[in-house]
């Protein structure tokens, strides 16, 4: 087994979140095959020079039954209903939180997003 696929089972040992993360973990794999992850107790950060996700359990911190959030910074503020909170860190950085709780919500939408927020962190915004 990888490393990579160790941290899910760390940080992620229930279903549906180990899947939801296996599922994160191979569409960005398959974009970005650089990607590294990287994790600390309380996240999994997806980066390259830059870190610009971070996947993480809300349960294990504060009450709710979300199974797993992606949190990515963008230049810009997101209009979309499937954005549960944003934050602005810092002027034109907005910091964005998703809550994924099944597989087929690592869609094609949420991907363009990481995207946007891989191109932003690789001009060196973190």
């Amino acid at each position: 087994m990888e490393r990579d696929e160790l941290l899910g089972d760390e940080h992620f040992p229930d279903e549906p979140g180990h899947s939801i993360f296996g599922e994160v973990r191979r569409r960005v794999l398959e974009a970005w095959p650089e990607v590294e992850l990287s994790s600390t107790r309380s996240q999994i950060a997806l980066r390259t020079r830059h870190a610009f996700a971070w996947l993480w359990r809300p349960g294990r911190y504060v009450s709710g039954s979300v199974p797993l959030v992606v949190s990515f910074a963008l230049s810009r503020r997101l209009d979309s209903p499937r954005v549960k909170e944003i934050v602005e860190p810092s002027p034109k950085r907005h910091m964005h939180h998703v809550e994924v709780r099944t597989v087929a919500e690592v869609d094609d939408e949420l991907m363009g997003w990481l995207r946007e927020a891989h191109q932003f962190a690789s001009r060196g915004s973190d």
